[in-house]
């Protein structure tokens, strides 16, 4: 599985797509759990687990990729129009973000 712009808590390593065992990052420990049969990933924030995203098993297909893209740097709400952002890990822990100048 690769993440290719999540957003702020991507993994920043490799996880094995097995439930119930925590697995540590450059970051934050990670893990899946089962969700109504359906994994979902979650993050180790301070000193609870926090849901992240659901991966669901199913092949992608391009139309549902476009729309979704088309939809989200598009809509007159979506901040993609007018702001510029990035992001990336950073070292001990940390991570880069910018938002338009800061």
């Amino acid at each position: 599985m690769a993440d290719v712009g999540f957003g702020n808590l991507a993994p920043t390593s490799a996880l094995l797509l097995r439930p119930g065992i925590e697995q540590d990052t450059p970051h934050e420990p990670m893990r899946f759990i089962d969700v109504a049969g359906e994994l979902t990933l979650q993050a180790k924030l301070r000193d609870s687990w926090e849901h992240i995203c659901r991966v669901i098993p199913y092949p992608g297909y391009d139309g549902e990729y476009e729309i979704a893209n088309w939809y989200t740097g598009t809509h007159p709400d979506a901040p993609y129009q007018n702001n510029i952002i990035a992001a990336r890990p950073g070292p001990n822990r940390t991570r880069i973000t910018m938002f338009n100048r800061v």
